[in-house]
Protein backbone atom coordinates (compact mmCIF):
# COMPACT_ATOMS: atom_id res chain seq x y z
CA UNK A 1 0.00 0.00 0.00
CA UNK A 2 1.25 3.64 -0.73
CA UNK A 3 1.56 6.15 2.09
CA UNK A 4 0.93 8.94 -0.07
CA UNK A 5 -2.89 9.52 -0.76
CA UNK A 6 -4.54 10.79 -3.77
CA UNK A 7 -4.50 14.06 -4.46
CA UNK A 8 -8.25 14.71 -3.94
CA UNK A 9 -8.31 13.06 -0.55
CA UNK A 10 -5.44 16.07 0.41
CA UNK A 11 -7.22 18.30 -0.68
CA UNK A 12 -11.02 16.94 1.28
CA UNK A 13 -8.51 16.91 4.20
CA UNK A 14 -7.34 20.15 4.25
CA UNK A 15 -10.29 21.23 3.45
CA UNK A 16 -12.15 19.84 6.34
CA UNK A 17 -9.41 21.45 8.81
CA UNK A 18 -9.97 24.58 7.82
CA UNK A 19 -13.97 24.53 8.65
CA UNK A 20 -14.82 25.94 11.99
CA UNK A 21 -15.65 23.65 14.54
CA UNK A 22 -19.45 24.22 15.59
CA UNK A 23 -20.76 23.00 18.97
CA UNK A 24 -24.46 22.70 19.76
CA UNK A 25 -26.64 24.85 22.94
CA UNK A 26 -29.64 24.76 24.11
CA UNK A 27 -31.50 28.19 23.03
CA UNK A 28 -32.67 30.56 25.68
CA UNK A 29 -35.39 33.20 25.37
CA UNK A 30 -34.59 36.71 25.06
CA UNK A 31 -35.93 39.80 24.68
CA UNK A 32 -34.05 42.13 21.68
CA UNK A 33 -33.15 45.26 22.49
CA UNK A 34 -31.72 47.98 20.19
CA UNK A 35 -30.37 51.39 21.55
CA UNK A 36 -30.13 54.09 19.12
CA UNK A 37 -28.14 57.72 19.79
CA UNK A 38 -29.37 60.28 18.32
CA UNK A 39 -28.36 64.31 18.47
CA UNK A 40 -30.45 66.86 20.68
CA UNK A 41 -30.84 70.32 21.98
CA UNK A 42 -32.83 71.30 25.23
CA UNK A 43 -34.66 74.44 25.44
CA UNK A 44 -36.11 76.37 28.20
CA UNK A 45 -39.98 77.10 28.95
CA UNK A 46 -39.23 80.83 29.38
CA UNK A 47 -36.11 82.65 28.40
CA UNK A 48 -35.39 86.32 29.22
CA UNK A 49 -32.40 88.59 28.85
CA UNK A 50 -32.34 90.65 31.22
CA UNK A 51 -31.17 94.17 31.48
CA UNK A 52 -31.01 97.47 33.40
CA UNK A 53 -33.76 100.06 33.14
CA UNK A 54 -31.43 103.12 34.08
CA UNK A 55 -27.28 103.37 34.01
CA UNK A 56 -24.79 103.06 36.66
CA UNK A 57 -21.83 100.82 37.58
CA UNK A 58 -22.08 97.31 38.76
CA UNK A 59 -21.52 97.13 42.69
CA UNK A 60 -21.96 93.72 43.38
CA UNK A 61 -23.16 90.61 41.47
CA UNK A 62 -24.83 87.92 43.67
CA UNK A 63 -25.32 84.83 41.08
CA UNK A 64 -23.62 83.11 38.63
CA UNK A 65 -24.51 80.91 35.77
CA UNK A 66 -25.57 77.82 36.80
CA UNK A 67 -27.21 79.12 40.14
CA UNK A 68 -30.88 78.43 40.61
CA UNK A 69 -32.57 82.24 41.26
CA UNK A 70 -36.24 82.33 42.67
CA UNK A 71 -38.66 85.04 41.02
CA UNK A 72 -41.63 87.12 42.46
CA UNK A 73 -44.43 85.81 44.79
CA UNK A 74 -47.80 86.14 44.53
CA UNK A 75 -50.90 86.27 46.86
CA UNK A 76 -54.51 85.07 46.38
CA UNK A 77 -55.18 88.36 44.32
CA UNK A 78 -52.10 88.23 41.88
CA UNK A 79 -50.58 90.67 43.63
CA UNK A 80 -46.79 90.61 44.04
CA UNK A 81 -46.20 89.59 48.00
CA UNK A 82 -42.46 88.94 47.89
CA UNK A 83 -40.34 90.67 45.32
CA UNK A 84 -37.73 88.25 43.22
CA UNK A 85 -34.22 87.53 44.05
CA UNK A 86 -31.82 89.86 43.53
CA UNK A 87 -29.57 89.05 40.73
CA UNK A 88 -27.12 92.16 40.89
CA UNK A 89 -26.64 95.45 42.55
CA UNK A 90 -26.05 98.83 40.53
CA UNK A 91 -24.40 101.93 41.80
CA UNK A 92 -25.32 105.38 40.70
CA UNK A 93 -23.92 108.63 42.80
CA UNK A 94 -25.56 110.72 40.56
CA UNK A 95 -29.07 109.29 41.49
CA UNK A 96 -28.21 108.91 45.35
CA UNK A 97 -27.73 112.63 45.42
CA UNK A 98 -30.93 113.74 43.39
CA UNK A 99 -33.11 111.44 45.55
CA UNK A 100 -31.34 113.19 49.09
CA UNK A 101 -32.08 116.16 47.20
CA UNK A 102 -35.15 114.95 47.03
CA UNK A 103 -35.83 114.20 50.45
CA UNK A 104 -34.71 117.43 51.54
CA UNK A 105 -36.89 119.31 49.67
CA UNK A 106 -40.24 117.44 51.28
CA UNK A 107 -38.37 118.22 54.78
CA UNK A 108 -38.36 121.60 53.61
CA UNK A 109 -41.78 121.80 52.48
CA UNK A 110 -43.00 119.99 55.90
CA UNK A 111 -41.88 122.73 57.56
CA UNK A 112 -43.33 125.43 55.68
CA UNK A 113 -46.80 123.68 56.38
CA UNK A 114 -46.15 123.51 59.97
CA UNK A 115 -45.12 127.84 59.40
CA UNK A 116 -48.37 127.77 57.89
CA UNK A 117 -50.73 125.69 60.46
CA UNK A 118 -49.33 127.98 62.66
CA UNK A 119 -50.01 131.52 61.42
CA UNK A 120 -53.28 129.66 61.03
CA UNK A 121 -53.59 129.95 64.86
CA UNK A 122 -51.89 133.65 64.79
CA UNK A 123 -54.66 134.76 62.88
CA UNK A 124 -57.42 132.66 65.26
CA UNK A 125 -56.03 134.38 68.13
CA UNK A 126 -56.01 137.88 66.58
CA UNK A 127 -59.46 137.10 65.65
CA UNK A 128 -60.18 136.41 69.62
CA UNK A 129 -58.36 139.56 70.39
CA UNK A 130 -60.43 141.57 67.94
CA UNK A 131 -63.83 140.36 69.42
CA UNK A 132 -62.92 141.08 72.51
CA UNK A 133 -62.07 144.31 71.34
CA UNK A 134 -65.33 144.75 69.51
CA UNK A 135 -67.05 143.80 73.29
CA UNK A 136 -64.89 146.28 75.23
CA UNK A 137 -66.31 149.06 71.87
CA UNK A 138 -69.61 148.00 72.50
CA UNK A 139 -69.56 148.48 76.48
CA UNK A 140 -67.70 151.82 75.39
CA UNK A 141 -70.74 152.84 73.24
CA UNK A 142 -73.02 152.19 75.70
CA UNK A 143 -71.16 154.11 78.33
CA UNK A 144 -70.88 156.74 75.89
CA UNK A 145 -74.66 156.78 75.10
CA UNK A 146 -75.46 156.84 78.68
CA UNK A 147 -73.17 159.56 79.20
CA UNK A 148 -74.58 161.34 76.46
CA UNK A 149 -78.88 161.39 77.60
CA UNK A 150 -77.44 162.14 81.05
CA UNK A 151 -76.04 165.30 79.69
CA UNK A 152 -78.72 165.60 77.06
CA UNK A 153 -81.44 165.65 80.25
CA UNK A 154 -79.38 168.11 82.31
CA UNK A 155 -78.60 170.43 79.31
CA UNK A 156 -82.14 170.78 78.33
CA UNK A 157 -83.35 170.87 82.43
CA UNK A 158 -80.80 173.58 82.88
CA UNK A 159 -81.84 175.60 79.72
CA UNK A 160 -85.23 174.95 80.75
CA UNK A 161 -84.08 176.79 83.69
CA UNK A 162 -82.13 179.31 82.43
CA UNK A 163 -84.76 180.46 80.13
CA UNK A 164 -87.03 180.78 83.29
CA UNK A 165 -83.97 182.84 84.74
CA UNK A 166 -83.66 180.32 87.93
CA UNK A 167 -80.01 179.62 86.99
CA UNK A 168 -77.59 181.73 86.00
CA UNK A 169 -75.86 181.20 82.38
CA UNK A 170 -72.87 179.70 83.64
CA UNK A 171 -74.20 177.09 84.64
CA UNK A 172 -76.15 176.62 81.32
CA UNK A 173 -72.65 177.22 79.63
CA UNK A 174 -71.44 174.19 81.69
CA UNK A 175 -73.66 171.86 81.28
CA UNK A 176 -73.83 172.64 77.85
CA UNK A 177 -70.47 171.75 77.61
CA UNK A 178 -70.65 168.64 79.46
CA UNK A 179 -73.86 167.85 76.92
CA UNK A 180 -71.21 168.26 73.92
CA UNK A 181 -68.33 166.53 75.86
CA UNK A 182 -70.54 163.88 75.98
CA UNK A 183 -71.56 163.44 72.25
CA UNK A 184 -67.92 164.24 71.38
CA UNK A 185 -67.42 160.74 73.44
CA UNK A 186 -70.58 158.97 71.80
CA UNK A 187 -69.29 159.83 68.42
CA UNK A 188 -65.59 158.61 69.32
CA UNK A 189 -66.93 155.32 70.76
CA UNK A 190 -68.95 154.60 67.74
CA UNK A 191 -66.15 155.12 65.66
CA UNK A 192 -64.07 152.95 67.84
CA UNK A 193 -66.67 150.29 67.73
CA UNK A 194 -66.25 150.53 63.64
CA UNK A 195 -62.67 150.18 63.53
CA UNK A 196 -62.86 147.14 66.37
CA UNK A 197 -65.23 145.55 63.53
CA UNK A 198 -63.09 146.16 61.14
CA UNK A 199 -60.40 144.84 62.70
CA UNK A 200 -62.68 141.64 63.11
CA UNK A 201 -63.33 141.27 59.88
CA UNK A 202 -59.59 141.53 58.94
CA UNK A 203 -58.72 138.86 61.30
CA UNK A 204 -61.52 136.65 59.88
CA UNK A 205 -60.35 137.29 56.24
CA UNK A 206 -56.42 136.58 56.98
CA UNK A 207 -57.32 133.19 58.76
CA UNK A 208 -59.66 132.51 55.58
CA UNK A 209 -56.09 133.19 53.83
CA UNK A 210 -54.06 131.13 56.03
CA UNK A 211 -55.99 128.41 55.64
CA UNK A 212 -55.63 128.58 52.11
CA UNK A 213 -51.73 129.04 52.65
CA UNK A 214 -52.28 125.94 53.96
CA UNK A 215 -53.72 123.61 51.73
CA UNK A 216 -51.38 125.57 49.13
CA UNK A 217 -48.26 124.48 51.25
CA UNK A 218 -50.04 121.06 51.74
CA UNK A 219 -50.39 120.39 47.67
CA UNK A 220 -46.74 121.68 47.30
CA UNK A 221 -46.01 118.97 49.77
CA UNK A 222 -47.90 116.52 47.70
CA UNK A 223 -45.41 117.31 44.82
CA UNK A 224 -42.73 116.86 46.66
CA UNK A 225 -43.74 113.68 47.52
CA UNK A 226 -44.22 112.11 44.23
CA UNK A 227 -41.82 113.14 43.33
CA UNK A 228 -39.47 111.92 45.83
CA UNK A 229 -41.19 108.95 45.10
CA UNK A 230 -40.33 109.11 41.64
CA UNK A 231 -36.88 109.01 42.58
CA UNK A 232 -37.24 106.26 45.09
CA UNK A 233 -38.56 104.36 42.05
CA UNK A 234 -36.09 104.41 39.87
CA UNK A 235 -33.76 104.02 42.45
CA UNK A 236 -35.32 100.67 43.18
CA UNK A 237 -34.04 99.79 39.24
CA UNK A 238 -30.72 99.71 40.57
CA UNK A 239 -31.26 95.85 42.21
CA UNK A 240 -31.64 93.82 39.39
CA UNK A 241 -34.41 91.52 40.34
CA UNK A 242 -35.51 87.68 38.58
CA UNK A 243 -38.44 87.63 36.67
CA UNK A 244 -39.11 83.99 37.40
CA UNK A 245 -38.24 80.69 39.32
CA UNK A 246 -35.11 79.51 36.90
CA UNK A 247 -31.03 78.95 36.03
CA UNK A 248 -28.84 81.92 35.30
CA UNK A 249 -27.34 80.79 31.69
CA UNK A 250 -25.67 83.44 30.78
CA UNK A 251 -23.72 86.31 32.49
CA UNK A 252 -21.83 89.05 30.54
CA UNK A 253 -21.18 92.10 33.49
CA UNK A 254 -18.69 92.04 35.96
CA UNK A 255 -18.20 94.35 38.99
CA UNK A 256 -17.11 97.99 38.18
CA UNK A 257 -18.70 97.66 34.45
CA UNK A 258 -20.91 100.66 33.62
Amino acid sequence: CSTQLPESEVERESTAAALPKVATTRPVRKTITQKTVQPGRIEAFNTTPIHVKIGGYVDRILVDIGDRVTGPKRNADGQISSPGQILAVLSSPELDEEYRQKQAMVAQVEAEVLQAEAAVKVCESMQVSAKAGVEECVAGQLRAQAQYDRWKSEFDRIKVLADARTVTGKLMEESELQFKSADAGRSEANARLKSAEASLHEAAVAIEKAQADVQAVKAHLRVAEADRDRVAALRSYLQITASFDGIITERHIDPGHL
